[in-house]
């Protein structure tokens, strides 16, 4: 696992990406649904909330686990 040793910005970047990949599959599917091509507002706005909601997650989430677990030198053999 690289959680301990990934950035911040690297895990924000990634859940970004991530989050921006699911909307677009998921909007493409919508259109399927509904049999033509609706209007990307409100997905957009969606994945804005979303990303802001990872990020804040993300810096929580990695503060308290670097709080919680100390960096330590250690080999692996």
């Amino acid at each position: 696992m690289n959680l301990g040793n990934l950035k911040f910005v690297d895990i924000a970047i990634s859940q970004s990406v991530a989050i921006v990949l699911v909307n677009f599959v998921t909007y493409f599917q919508i259109c399927l649904i509904a049999n033509g091509m609706i209007t990307v507002v409100p997905i957009l706005w969606l994945t804005l909330i979303q990303i802001v909601f990872a990020c804040l997650c993300t810096y929580i989430f990695t503060y308290v686990y670097h709080r919680t677990y100390k960096k330590r030198n250690i080999a692996m053999v």
